[in-house]
């Protein structure tokens, strides 16, 4: 007896293939709608949201191909109207594929001059006279079959990206990228699983089809529990957005300043500096809730900064990075901790405060 896929739609497993495909659908909407939500709440003080909305487009392709297979597989009464449903999704993958690598190309890192976005346009274009081809001729096409060279240029792009991002990373989120590759294999190796070609060759049906959703479902998993721990190009340069440090003492004295980077105009640096101090000190005539990070802006550059029990911890940066109020808080627990008991009967001695360059040396290494 003829079984999927020479014969539509799917009866064996119907429910649990049923079951799985919305599991797809729903985690990738989720990642979708998170992605989306994180682009528009940051697109205007980032560049590299383009990468979240890169990611977006994928995840939201990702669940409408979901949704046109699960149509065509348990829906779909012929093999003819079953070809025009996978049309459609061929389709919508090779647009949020091309989507992907648009906004990928501009991150100013990836340095690929839109070559990659050129050769899936050209893909993506053949895969559309494929199917006009079905449709003007009524044979069989190799639309199925073509589709899956867009996994090429994709696959080159983000092996450039890991390649490059990786190398910044420490160890932990270095994991977390290797587990976000395991679940990208995963979902590859299951989305083979369920192909009319792997179901065929390996001559066990619909099983193969089960086990294939199971496998997406499994990957997809992984991939959103670990996708938002890695940060972006821009969180990991970090470093290029210091300029200099301060912690000021409860009633406004400096008690010590580190200059991150040499500038070429002494004279611009020092007024930029003097600035800074200035509205550090003006504020600390307002309320400040303690623990809590306060931003500012002075020209062309950010002031951060956080309040302890005994002194203010100020940081001027190029850009407001997420990672940036990471180390104000270890600064400032730090710098509390080693000269706690000093700062409760200081009388302004600022040479006691010398040691802080090994502090900062030892946080910003």
């Amino acid at each position: 007896m003829n079984e999927y896929p020479d014969t539509v739609p799917i009866v064996n497993l119907r429910m649990p293939i049923m079951f799985t495909s919305a599991t797809c659908i729903y985690i990738c909407l989720h990642l979708a709608f998170l992605l989306f939500k994180y682009y528009k709440k940051n697109k205007d003080s980032t560049v590299e949201t383009r990468l979240h909305l890169a990611w977006f487009s994928v995840y939201l392709s990702f669940s409408f191909m979901f949704i046109i297979y699960m149509v065509s597989d348990l829906f779909a009464l012929t093999r003819e109207f079953r070809q025009h449903v996978l049309h459609i999704g061929y389709i919508t993958v090779g647009t949020g594929g091309l989507f992907f690598v648009y906004n990928f190309e501009k991150l100013e890192f990836i340095n690929t001059k839109r070559i990659i976005t050129g050769v899936l346009f050209v893909l993506f274009a053949i895969l559309v006279g494929l199917i006009v081809h079905y449709y003007i001729t009524g044979t069989w096409g190799f639309a199925q079959y073509f589709s899956y060279s867009f996994n090429i240029p994709l696959f080159i792009l983000f092996s450039i990206y890991v390649i490059k991002i990786f190398r910044k990373l420490p160890w932990k989120q270095k994991i977390y990228t290797l587990l976000i590759i395991s679940g990208l294999a995963l979902f590859v190796l299951g989305f083979l699983m369920t192909t009319d070609a792997i179901i065929i060759a390996l001559g066990i049906g619909t099983a193969s089809y089960l086990i294939g959703q199971v496998v997406m479902c499994c990957s997809l998993v992984i991939i959103a529990l670990f996708n938002f721990k890695i940060p972006t190009w821009r969180e990991l340069e970090w470093r290029d957005a210091l300029r200099s440090l301060f912690i000021i003492y409860k009633g406004g004295t400096l008690l010590y300043q580190h200059d991150f980077k040499q500038q070429d105009d002494r004279k611009y640096n020092a007024m930029m500096i003097a600035g800074a101090l200035e509205m550090i000190r003006n504020i600390l005539g307002e309320v400040m809730n303690s623990d809590k990070l306060e931003t500012m802006d002075i020209e062309d550059k950010k002031i951060m900064m956080i309040q302890g029990t005994h002194v203010i911890i100020a940081i001027l940066v190029t850009k407001n990075l997420e990672s940036m109020k990471y180390l104000l808080r270890m600064v400032l627990d730090e710098f509390e901790s080693l000269f706690g008991n000093v700062l409760e009967k200081w009388h302004g001695d600022t040479d006691v405060f010398k040691p802080t360059v090994h502090l900062i040396e030892k946080i910003f290494k």
